[in-house]
């Protein structure tokens, strides 16, 4: 099967040769590698050239990180998609061991667990791999937190899924857009997961995890009206509990970043609920 790698790039020069690197050298043999370059201003156009036939290179109109993902699924031959962040690398085996436990279960995605790294190149956090089977209502039970370990990097799917799910929401701006898409997908299959470190998270202040609190708020507040909104089977108790408990979790953050007035606003939203 035919795996199509999406990465979206935007100024990413300084991660982004190493990433395509690291997808070109992988063991599994059925892969194609797209970039999607959202209007960089750096020179990341004069490395991609550089890569030749050995990539599909798309150049974006400035639409962000959701829309460029979304050209690059929609623009993919393969039956399988594995996304990609252009800062982050894998080990030379993910997607082959991946294929193999997609091919001999009945789970549409697999991810798997990664580290985290600083400029230094120190481990600085290992994310695990937890969930498997049917995992809808742990997006209900756990608000603000990752089901699928490591986000985008770590996923490979079946594209046929997108046909339901949908693409990513372009009105997310960085917070939260992952958690909502594979939301979406954990709708309608199972999912599991190679229990090997095979993804590597780069932490720096150009990416999410680097950004703030009003990111963070933003991102997961939309993604929680998103699910109350399209869970028809969601009692509004339960969806209170779930907006609550992503209020809590943002309270007790903002208190530890001694944003006093915005922690005061999560405990009062966690009170009231969420307006629509």
């Amino acid at each position: 099967m035919l795996v199509s790698v999406v990465i979206p790039n935007r100024n990413g020069s300084k991660y982004i040769a190493e990433c395509i690197d690291s997808v070109i050298s992988q063991t599994y043999p059925h892969i194609e590698i797209l970039v999607v370059d959202d209007h960089s201003t750096d020179n990341s156009l004069e490395i991609l050239r550089g890569y030749g036939e050995s990539i599909r290179m798309i150049e974006s109109e400035d639409f962000g990180a959701c829309s460029a993902r979304n050209v690059g699924m929609l623009s993919s031959r393969g039956d399988l998609i594995a996304l990609l962040d252009c800062d982050d690398f894998w080990e030379r085996n993910k997607i082959s061991k991946q294929v193999a436990l997609l091919q001999e279960s009945k789970s549409g995605l697999i991810y798997c667990p990664g580290i985290e790294f600083d400029g230094s190149g120190d481990t600085i956090a290992t994310h695990h791999a937890r969930n498997r089977g049917d995992c809808y209502s742990l997006f209900e039970k756990n608000p603000g937190v990752a089901i699928i370990a490591l986000g985008c990097s770590s996923a490979i799917f079946r594209k046929s899924l997108l046909n339901e799910s949908g693409l990513f929401d372009p009105k997310f701006s960085g917070a939260a857009e992952d958690w909502d898409f594979f939301r979406r997908i954990c709708r309608i299959t199972t999912i599991n997961y190679v229990d090997e470190i095979l993804v590597k998270y780069r932490r720096h202040n150009g990416n999410i995890s680097g950004r703030g609190i009003m990111d963070f708020k933003f991102g997961n507040e939309l993604a929680i009206r998103k699910l109350i909104r399209e869970d028809s089977e969601l009692s509004n108790l339960r969806a209170r509990i779930c907006w609550s408990k992503l209020q809590i979790m943002i309270m007790k953050y903002c208190l530890k970043k001694l944003k006093i007035s915005l922690a005061l606003k999560s405990a009062l939203s966690a009170l009231t609920g969420p307006n629509y």
